[in-house]
């Protein structure tokens, strides 16, 4: 930390945001030309006082306008985020440093972090503002900024805005300066567990069979019988043994991959849906908290499957917050690509729930087993079913509110909230 002094103020509230004060009337440039007039004419006159103090104003706002103008050149900010990637309710911090690259001192410098409703800073402030006193020429100061990510989404740090002027605060300007940061910020995980994938499931074969492809001469451990285990998987020996059935378990020669579809068109919010704009905002913000809800417990299931050692693969309808379709990707390694596309969307779409399935058809890889997440199971979805089930290798679907066909899909399709473990409660 450098030697100047710091000290962190109050957000400005909305209305002050708006009247920022930028400098005195009496030190603008056209303010130059009345105090020279005056000047002109105390001199006319020969009027020693006014003479004295039209002189003092004149060189005072020379100065002034020239401070102004000068303050903020030659300054150079940076913000390093300790990390581009965290969970909501996560905390993270920044590493930032200014640089006065110029010999004129400033006498005070504020620099301000805009505000978002993704990130708060310090203790719960949306709007980060820091002053500075006496920042020396050619002085490098550091800080650190404790920051707390809110909710998913992605922030976006483009610019940070410096302010400062003379001592008297009579003459200042404010300017962006560009630092170029950008924060994924992850749906908040749920404790679950998920569903296990049929043991019968053969991973890298197409059709019914598809799924897991395991090597029969290598052995990775033994397990308690479950119903639709092959008889050549049966270990005798350990059965006899321990009194109940035992299967063993093959290393797989395959890798296991899951693919998982988000269907979000049961997420949409209806701009007029009540005529009662505060009916309208309370059903704006249900619809946004089930939709934030949705994507935990989807994350939620990927990581648990990531830390299974599958791969996890995407395709949605929805926009991501730019408004653009986010591209689909195939079952790999990295679960970051996977969250980073869950921190990006919106609950927004372009295509129809036809030609969602439509896409599901042509870029679903067939040897990979499919979750299809969405509000509700439609008549589409289930149409949609019974033409491919034949060329899927396993397809399971998780919804939020039942319907006539998730009924008729009954040992395919699940209630999603069935799997989040609810925290213990504490005895008394």
């Amino acid at each position: 930390m450098s030697q100047a002094e710091r000290t962190e103020t109050t957000p400005p509230t909305e209305e002050e945001e708006f009247s920022v004060k930028e400098t005195s009337v009496l030190f603008e440039a056209k303010a130059s030309w009345v105090l020279l007039a005056l000047l002109a004419l105390a001199i006319w006159f020969r009027f020693l006082p006014l003479i004295a103090v039209s002189t003092f104003l004149l060189l005072l706002s020379f100065c002034m306008i020239w401070w102004k103008k000068k303050a903020l050149t030659g300054l150079e900010p940076q913000l390093t985020f300790s990390t581009s990637r965290v969970f909501a309710e996560e905390e993270f911090h920044i590493d930032a440093s200014l640089t006065n690259n110029k010999w004129l001192p400033l006498v005070w410098l504020e620099c301000e972090l805009a505000g978002s409703r993704l990130v708060s800073w310090g203790k719960q402030q949306r709007t980060y503002v820091v002053r500075f006193l006496w920042l020396l020429w050619y002085q490098r100061i550091e800080w650190t900024i404790e920051g707390k990510a809110q909710r998913r989404g992605v922030y976006e740090c483009q610019d940070v805005t410096l302010r400062s002027g003379d001592g008297f605060r009579f003459s200042e300007q404010e300017k962006p300066f560009p630092v170029g940061q950008v924060l994924f910020i992850y749906p908040a995980l749920r404790s679950v567990r998920p569903p296990a994938f049929r043991p019968s499931l053969q991973w890298g074969m197409n059709g019914k069979q598809g799924g897991f492809l395991e090597d029969p001469l290598l052995i990775a451990g033994i397990r308690d019988y479950e119903p639709g285990d092959e008889w050549r998987k049966f270990n005798w020996k350990a059965s006899a043994r321990t009194g109940k059935l035992q299967s063993n378990i093959y290393q797989p020669v395959v890798t296991e991959q899951l693919m998982i579809a988000i269907d979000v068109q049961a997420f949409l919010v209806q701009p007029e849906a009540y005529e009662d704009p505060s009916e309208q905002k309370k059903y704006e913000l249900q619809k946004q908290e089930a939709f934030e809800n949705y994507l935990s417990i989807i994350a939620s299931f990927a990581a648990v499957y990531e830390k299974q050692g599958i791969m996890i693969g995407f395709i949605t309808n929805a926009l991501d917050y730019k408004g653009q379709p986010l591209a689909s990707l195939q079952p790999n390694a990295q679960l970051t690509s996977f969250l980073d596309q869950l921190a990006k969307m919106e609950a927004r779409i372009q295509m129809r729930k036809k030609d969602f399935l439509q896409k599901l058809r042509y870029e679903l890889p067939r040897s990979v087993p499919l979750f299809l997440f969405c509000g509700t199971v439609t008549k589409e979805h289930y149409q949609w079913y019974e033409q491919e089930k034949n060329r899927l290798a396993d397809v399971q679907f998780f919804y939020s509110k039942e319907s006539e066909y998730s009924q008729r899909l009954t040992r395919l399709a699940k209630p999603f909230d069935e799997y989040v473990q609810q925290p213990a409660r504490k005895g008394g």
